[in-house]
This record gives structure tokens, sequence and C-alpha cells, in this order.
């Protein structure tokens, strides 16, 4: 592995990787939490079903949610901001 490449290892909340992608607004992530706690279902079910993201994009945020958890998630100097 080149020695540029840095990894890293946090938790990210799969809301936040959306609103971080721009695919939902923070008043829609206001929205679907409120149902979430409501109606105790998982985020993403909430937000499939208010038709905010499609599941394309939710497995993809979910994918990137577990690479960030366990370590995967890798930023390369070309696309990082302290590089």
């Amino acid at each position: 592995m080149c020695n540029n490449i840095r990894r890293l290892k946090h938790t990210m909340l799969l809301g936040e990787i959306l609103l971080h992608r721009g695919l939902i607004t923070s008043k829609q992530l206001e929205e679907a939490l409120r149902l979430q706690s409501h109606d105790k279902r998982p985020l993403g079910e909430v937000l499939l079903q208010s038709n905010l993201i499609d599941g394309s994009q939710l497995e993809t945020a979910l994918k990137e949610q577990y690479w960030r958890v366990n370590g995967y998630w890798v930023i390369h100097p070309r696309f990082s901001a302290s590089a």
C-alpha cells in the first residue's frame, strides 16, 4: 500500500453520511429521526418509505458506514483537505 494513503477508523452515523453526500437535507433528517423514534424503525427504512432516498443510495451509504467503522475507509492524499 502507498505510504501516503491514510486509513480512517471512526463511526459516522447513517444520517451524517447521507447529509455529507447531499442526498438529504438537515430538515429531512430531523423529520426522519422524529418518525424513527416514534415508529421504532431503522432510519434507512424510514427514509426509503418516505421516498427521500432509493435503495441503491441506502446500500452505498450503509457500505460506507461499515467501511468507516471497520477501518477500511481510505482517503487518498489527493482528495484530502489536509494533504
